[in-house]
């Protein structure tokens, strides 16, 4: 009598802007947990497929007068953007105490409040190593603005024009 085996099939969404190699990683990673939680599976092929949601949450970070401010995780003013595909579905701006801006903690402050409002996306002129590494491992994207128009770069966002900021 021969030994019982399965073959398991999962399909997973990713981001659209996500790249190749993440998918990839994440793909081999839920295969070898698969295959090595349940014995009885013979292979697993994990397919991945661009995410369906059209829904983004956008921080800007942004200064007194509304443009894109000049310090990610220094700024005392963010710009939260909702939109439903390319429809902005609501807004609203954050506003953090100076006294609340504290260089060893700025990058974990910061993640909480995008954590918090749901944010997928940021845009800004700047972003440091640290809030590079930390939004990127929690898989927020930030794209490099380019001008301080905040209008200019939801446009250029919605439209692939601008460039994605890795660590």
């Amino acid at each position: 009598m021969g030994r019982s085996s399965h073959i398991c099939r999962a399909c997973g969404d990713s981001e659209q802007s996500a790249y190749i190699e993440e998918a990839h990683n994440v793909a081999n990673a839920l295969e070898n947990s698969l295959k090595s939680e349940i014995p009885d599976i013979k292979d697993v092929v994990v397919h991945i497929e661009p995410s369906s949601s059209k829904d983004k949450v956008i921080l800007l970070p942004v200064d007194n007068d509304g443009k894109i401010s000049e310090t990610f995780a220094r700024s005392t003013h963010y710009k939260l953007l909702k939109y439903t595909g390319t429809e902005m579905t609501g807004s609203e701006v954050i506003d953090v105490r100076p006294q609340d801006i504290v260089a060893e903690k700025n990058a974990l402050r910061v993640l909480e409040i995008a954590k918090n409002k749901g944010v997928t996306d940021v845009i800004t002129l700047n972003a440091g190593k640290i809030i590079l590494s930390v939004f990127e491992f929690n898989h927020i994207h930030i794209w490099k603005a380019q001008s301080q128009s905040v209008d200019e770069n939801v446009f250029l966002f919605f439209h692939d024009g601008l460039e994605r900021l890795l660590a």
